[in-house]
């Protein structure tokens, strides 16, 4: 803010930047030395007012700027480095993006209606794989209540030796490859329970899941009945 020395009454005041004089009936006003000022009305926003240097009060016309949007393409299994197009106070950034592709993940789906009520039922797998998948699942998809019991709800079944390459080990002596968790009604027509294995080795696991078909065996004397209609989906990891 600008300064001014000023005289009232005889006396000197120097470097004053605003008098305050009372009102009347009551307050006081404030003046202010602005003769520094060096906006223009281009430079404040539209709906804005400012005084200019000459103590006038005036409307500004300028807009706000539109933002800048910057894009770019990022490839799958690709890399891409921002270092050029950095905006202005944030430094560029590296992203790493893989999968997808015909190289990523494989997945088959399936609807399962069962001729009779089977406990251990065999799902074949459509296309030909070298690998058992790394997650499976199947559930009843039927969409409406069924309080039979002793039936088999849901089956889920995840390997991490398979996506990984590397298994889980409880001990230097004992390794983990994968589990399976199944829900079904037991005696109870209004809950339903869990069970479930956790696999510790290939062999085991394979009993359940390979790379040809899965077999969701909840439990001996649990079924998956005839009258439902059961949705189901397998995954396989990415090859590279």
């Amino acid at each position: 803010m600008a300064s001014k020395n000023i005289i009232a009454k005889g006396t000197t005041y120097n470097g004053v930047e605003s008098v305050t004089f009372p009102t009347s009936p009551s307050g006081t006003a404030t003046f202010f030395e602005v003769s520094d000022t060096t906006a223009t009305a281009s430079d404040v926003l539209n709906s804005k007012y400012f005084y200019t240097a000459a103590g006038v009060l005036t409307q500004g016309t300028g807009t706000a700027p539109s933002p800048t949007l910057i894009t770019k393409n990022i490839t799958q299994n690709g890399t891409y480095d921002a270092e050029d197009d950095d905006a202005d106070g944030y430094s560029s950034v590296t992203v790493s993006v893989s999968g997808g592709g015909g190289s990523g993940l494989v997945y088959e789906t399936g609807t399962w209606t069962p001729t009779t009520d089977i406990s251990n039922p065999t799902i074949s797998f459509q296309n030909a794989h070298t690998e058992a998948p790394v997650f499976v699942m199947i559930s009843d998809a039927t969409g409406s209540y069924d309080g039979t019991t002793n039936t088999c709800q849901s089956f889920v079944y995840g390997d991490w030796e398979k996506a990984f390459g590397t298994t889980i080990n409880p001990s230097t002596s004992s390794s983990q490859y994968a589990l399976f968790r199944g829900v079904y009604r037991a005696a109870s027509a209004t809950a339903t329970s869990s069970t479930g294995t956790i696999f510790t080795s290939r062999t085991s696991a394979e009993t359940y899941v390979n790379s040809s078909r899965f077999v969701p065996n909840i439990g001996s004397g649990y079924y998956w009945r005839t009258n439902r209609t059961y949705k189901w989906i397998a995954v396989w990891a990415p090859t590279t």
